[in-house]
């Protein structure tokens, strides 16, 4: 039994480092660098002070750097077991759609992952134990991108006043959460298969503890204030296809919103494992330019 749990973590790992990675050459007219941006935060257990956080930067090479454009800071999500490795988060083919529609695209690889390394404040424990303990997570990726924005908003090329926040899994959960901040320039939230609780391995498609998610939503939908856009899939291994609908359900019946400022799309099913729909780019793309059309007008 205990050979049988190593090998699914071992499985585990490398397959969300593989989605991590999501490493496709870069298109000539795009160009990516790393900085490190100071972040401080406070998870359930521990705490940080300006811990070095790695953030991977994609920018349109347009050849004049008093151009400025929109941004996008873009959350990656959390694997079932985290362990030790060297990835910095790239998010590489959507992070480059995005820029190519002219964003400036920032992916943080938050504390206690890859590159970044430290411990792991996210680390919240059971989703049994409620929202004010599942939260803890997004309040922590909250901080990063505060801290993220912040840097955004000293460089020449971008404009401070024209911010998305979007996040895949665990960093599309805290996306949504992020809808009830006040974050310098944000206009509205993308939520790629947002939740928590989720195991494709032990538990394919029946997240644990999905009503406790549940009233997170419901509680982030009464104190939030951006538009959202919700994109799941009918084959997600980590949260099946219902969980998701109540999940948003219960965040519009709280924010008590129409479907022109928040909206739920669950796509079709997605190669094996709907929980990658991010990368599916022809999937959403027409529903996202609807949505960045709305929030963010030219």
């Amino acid at each position: 039994m205990g050979k049988m749990k190593r090998l699914a973590r071992t499985v585990m790992s490398l397959a969300m480092c593989l989605a991590y990675l999501n490493a496709p050459a870069l298109a000539a007219d795009i160009s990516e660098e790393v900085i490190t941006v100071p972040v401080s935060a406070t998870g359930r257990y521990l705490a940080l002070k300006d811990h070095p956080t790695v953030v991977t930067v994609f920018k349109p090479s347009d050849g004049d750097a008093n151009i400025k454009h929109p941004f996008i800071v873009f959350n990656h999500g959390r694997p079932v077991v985290n362990t030790p490795s060297e990835n910095r988060m790239r998010l590489t083919g959507t992070a480059r759609y995005f820029a190519g529609k002219g964003y400036v695209v920032f992916v943080p690889t938050r504390p206690g992952y890859g590159v970044t390394k430290g411990p792991d404040i996210e680390d919240d424990g059971s989703t049994k134990a409620g929202c004010e303990v599942i939260a803890n997570s997004a309040k922590v990726v909250a901080e990063v991108n505060r801290a993220t924005i912040s840097y955004a908003a000293g460089l020449p090329f971008v404009d401070a006043g024209k911010g998305l926040i979007v996040g895949q899994s665990a960093g599309g959960f805290a996306a949504i959460y992020m809808s009830t901040l006040d974050l310098q320039g944000i206009k509205g939230i993308v939520n790629f298969s947002g939740g928590r609780g989720g195991n494709p391995i032990s538990r394919p498609g029946n997240p644990v503890s999905p009503y406790e998610v549940e009233g997170c939503y419901s509680k982030f939908g009464a104190e939030s204030k951006l538009p959202t856009l919700w994109v799941y899939s009918e084959n997600d291994k980590y949260f099946g296809a219902d969980a998701p609908k109540r999940w948003f359900t219960a965040f519009r019946k709280a924010k008590n919103s129409s479907a022109d400022t928040d909206a739920f799309f669950q796509m079709a099913p997605y190669k094996e494992d709907g929980h990658m729909i991010y990368r599916c780019i022809e999937c959403w793309k027409s529903e996202f330019e609807k949505f960045e059309a709305k929030v963010l007008p030219h």
